[in-house]
């Protein structure tokens, strides 16, 4: 089987993974509008009361939005709706994770038919009950559960943060709507990230899982970009890299890298047995690194890549290996990210 061969099949459930995303995506939108739309029925006649109060006295001051309860009100009611969307968020990444565990078991298991030579049989074991309930379980509790349930907080903060600047700066109404809308926006953006990026981790423990569980096969596993202009430049410097079945594959949220197993040699898998490999083919991947398949690429595709750490590279500043760095967060935990033109050079 050859590299290209597998990059087709990691294509094929990627594009899996992408159909299922975008379905969840067009769910979560759906939602979010429809809580925005209730939640704007209650700002528009807060809006109008300011421009009452405007034309009236020329100003509102501060205080005028915590008369009659006015700012607890309404904060609390919005945090309270946007509550009910991050549940609705959190329900939704839980389906995506169980998708994304079946198709990366699914791919796991393709990957591996695809290193035995045609004629022989060879049958690979699955992960445990257990190694999957525990990628399926991500969203139930912990860091990641607590993040959902605090979208309406951190809403109504944002909202609260911005009436009282716009009101302080003077502005109208027309002024404020757009930064309250930024604020309500933020529990949408990061509920799409969050859906998309635990499916995928739970698609990548899948995958490793389905490795972990033929160790007698699978000797580790190797890094996989997908190499195109698109791609940051920490992910194509990873690309190739050789990793043991104890590491997982820590990319950034919303990274589109894969895992290749890395497969013990015929010899070794079945010469312990008594039987004679020699007529068969070694399938193991040999993968260019990512530094060696940068350094044939255009000029126009390394600029696309580096963008402004570009010139510094041509002149030998760093190497594409100096821009991955390493990043520890209490809710994502591990992952690589690409290192600002200030980090690799120094003044």
């Amino acid at each position: 089987m050859s590299l290209s061969q597998l990059q087709q099949t990691i294509a094929h459930y990627r594009a899996q993974l992408k159909a299922r995303e975008a379905q969840a995506e067009q769910a979560l939108e759906a939602a979010y509008a429809n809580t925005l739309q209730v939640i704007q029925g209650r700002l528009n006649l807060l809006y109008q009361a300011i421009d009452i109060q405007m034309q009236s006295d020329g100003n509102v001051p501060i205080e005028w939005l915590y008369e009659q309860h006015r700012m607890e009100v309404l904060t609390s009611w919005i945090e309270n709706q946007i509550n009910q969307f991050g549940a609705l968020a959190q329900m939704q990444t839980g389906q995506l994770q169980y998708q994304g565990v079946q198709l990366g078991q699914q791919a796991g298991q393709w990957l591996l038919q695809a290193t035995v030579p045609a004629g022989v049989n060879f049958s690979f074991g699955f992960p445990s009950l257990d190694a999957i309930a525990n990628l399926v379980g991500a969203t139930q509790a912990g860091p990641l559960a607590d993040l959902f349930s605090g979208f309406g907080a951190e809403a109504a903060q944002g909202v609260k943060d911005a009436l009282i600047t716009g009101l302080s700066l003077g502005y109208n109404p027309r002024d404020i709507a757009p930064q309250v809308q930024q604020a309500l926006g933020i529990s949408r953006n990061r509920a799409l990230t969050i859906s998309r990026t635990e499916m995928i981790r739970a698609y990548r423990g899948a995958n490793l899982e389905t490795f972990r569980a033929n160790d007698d096969v699978v000797d580790g596993w190797i890094w996989n970009c997908a190499l195109d202009r698109t791609s940051c430049a920490a992910c194509v410097a990873m690309h190739g890299t050789e990793h043991s079945l104890d590491e997982t594959l820590d990319e950034h949220p919303n990274g589109r890298c894969s895992m290749i197993p890395k497969t013990k040699s015929w010899s070794d898998i079945l010469g312990p047995l008594g039987i004679d490999t020699s007529d068969i083919p070694e399938t193991s991947i040999d993968v260019q690194s990512g530094s060696d398949w940068f350094d044939g690429q255009s000029e126009a595709t390394q600029r696309a890549i580096l963008g402004p750490k570009y010139e510094a590279w041509s002149n030998g500043d760093f190497t594409l290996d100096d821009v991955v760095g390493h990043a520890s967060d209490p809710i994502w935990g591990e992952s690589i990210y690409e290192k600002s033109l200030k980090e690799l050079v120094k003044p």
